[in-house]
């Protein structure tokens, strides 16, 4: 049944509110609580926006004729405060269960046929209205954010200011006809009234005496050790009394908490500590003292698996390398760092890069890379100090002039700050060499130095024969070529 929402004067409103925003701002308590806390942010001048309801309900009951017996809310005014002018909303609908979302706005022409909203200029509101399919089966939670900008009134530069709020949709179904026979069996409901009649009278008492939780997420995923916030939709239930809230971590030891952090109309927000590992289960249960009806609504929270880091899994000296650990930045107790057994090489914290040049002395070591969040290490990675390999004779090729050859060779890395690059080429036998400068090519990313070098013969008047080393900046040798022309 629709439920008629009376225009409200905007004035009063208006009144009220600057004066219990105006009294929070003198009055200075020694102690601040949460809901004082709370009440002065959501007031907060000099401009703020508010729901009316926190929860929009759309309740359906199949009878034993397949008939449906709807109990729906689908109105929601939304209010504003402060000094400003020319207010302008934007609902975002979130489907919680498939994380899909619809957008409103008044600039925005596409009709939908769930939702949509009208503003109020004249009384300062808007209205959102909400039209769930009849043939709707399953339980699901919307969450509806709610943005308005807005101009300061008497403003020199145009300013426009920005407020935010959230409400929710949630849509239950349940098989009257089931639970009745289940109530009829156990002694509960009296069968001298009529079949008929006892039904149509229980149908109208879950309609309108049922106890709702239900979680903004049933899901969780954070960043283990960071604090996470759940809010839970209820109604039917005095939340401090009749409210209670148990976790269960598995495994026990794994760092998860929780507990209630606030009591508001309609909402309920718990928050805790994400676990560090495995899964932390909030279940929280509510019992009716008048009529002893129960209900309960559970929800999980798993820490978020991190990024595997970016590394060199071989690194050379005299090179600068950038190790990336891939930590999130909001986590506050994270760091990285890069060791030589227990000596520390290079610290960083907050997700910051570890840059690190080896020398030459720390060739054939092997480095430890290890990240930690909250105290705990993300595992072990090892990395190779490793030489740069010899100069390499790549191939001797012949050219279209007789006797004259060109001979490719690679030297590798940096030496001494400098590129390694061939210092000499040794020859013995009937030929001679000559570097083809100009000719010379380097890949950066893999630091490969490529040179060719003219090699012709000495005498011709005997054979075209020779062995070849190339040798680089260190000293050190090629394997020896022989070739025979």
């Amino acid at each position: 049944m629709r439920k008629e929402t009376k225009s409200r004067k905007p004035i009063e409103i208006y009144f009220v509110l600057y004066l219990s925003a105006l009294v929070l701002l003198i009055s200075k308590p020694n102690k601040v609580n949460d809901a004082q806390i709370q009440i002065q942010n959501t007031f907060e001048l000099p401009f703020t926006i508010k729901a009316e309801k926190p929860m929009l309900v759309y309740r359906t009951i199949s009878d034993s004729l397949g008939n449906k017996h709807v109990e729906i809310d689908s109105i929601n005014n939304i209010w504003d405060v402060g000094d400003v002018e020319d207010v302008h909303y934007e609902f975002v609908v979130e489907d919680q269960s498939l994380k899909h979302s619809v957008r409103l706005s008044h600039n925005i022409s596409k009709e939908n046929k769930f939702f949509k909203f009208k503003e109020d200029s004249k009384n300062r509101m808007a209205t959102f209205y909400w039209h769930p399919s009849i043939h709707e089966q399953e339980n699901k939670t919307f969450i509806v954010f709610v943005a308005a900008n807005a101009k300061l009134k008497n403003a020199d530069n145009n300013e426009r200011v920005k407020a935010q709020t959230q409400f929710s949709l949630v849509i239950t179904h349940d098989n009257a006809y089931d639970n009745y026979q289940n109530l009829v069996q156990h002694g509960n409901i009296d069968n001298n009234i009529t079949s008929n009649q006892n039904h149509n009278q229980y149908i109208n008492r879950q309609l309108s005496d049922e106890i709702n939780l239900y979680p903004q997420y049933y899901k969780i995923n954070n960043i283990a050790s960071v604090e996470w916030s759940n809010k839970i939709f209820y109604s039917g239930i005095n939340p401090k009394k009749e409210l209670a809230l148990k976790i269960k971590n598995d495994p026990e030891s794994n760092g998860g908490s929780a507990y209630i952090a606030s009591y508001d109309n309609g909402v309920v927000t718990i928050k805790g500590k994400t676990p560090v590992f495995g899964t932390t289960k909030i279940s929280l249960t509510a019992l009716r003292k008048s009529d002893y009806k129960e209900a309960a609504v559970s929800f999980d929270i798993r820490p978020q698996e991190f990024e595997a880091p970016e590394y060199p899994r071989i690194m050379y000296p005299e090179q600068t390398y950038r190790l990336n650990p891939k930590l999130p930045l909001e986590l506050d107790n994270a760091s990285a760092m890069l060791k030589d057994g227990n000596t520390v090489r290079v610290e960083v914290r907050q997700g910051g890069i570890i840059e690190f040049t080896p020398s030459t002395s720390d060739v054939g070591k092997i480095l430890s890379f290890e990240r930690f969040a909250n105290g705990i290490s993300l595992g072990i990675r090892n990395i190779k100090i490793a030489a740069y390999p010899p100069p390499e004779i790549v191939r001797i090729s012949e050219t279209a002039t007789k006797n004259v050859l060109i001979m490719q060779v690679n030297s590798y890395g940096i030496y001494n700050g400098k590129e390694n690059i061939i210092q000499r080429i040794n020859l013995t036998g009937n030929a001679i060499s000559k570097q083809l400068y100009g000719k010379t090519a380097y890949d950066k990313i893999n630091h490969i130095w490529t040179e060719l070098f003219e090699i012709t013969i000495a005498d011709s008047d005997k054979p075209f024969k020779f062995k070849v080393t190339a040798v680089d900046s260190r000293g050190t040798a090629s394997k020896e070529k022989e070739c025979s022309h």
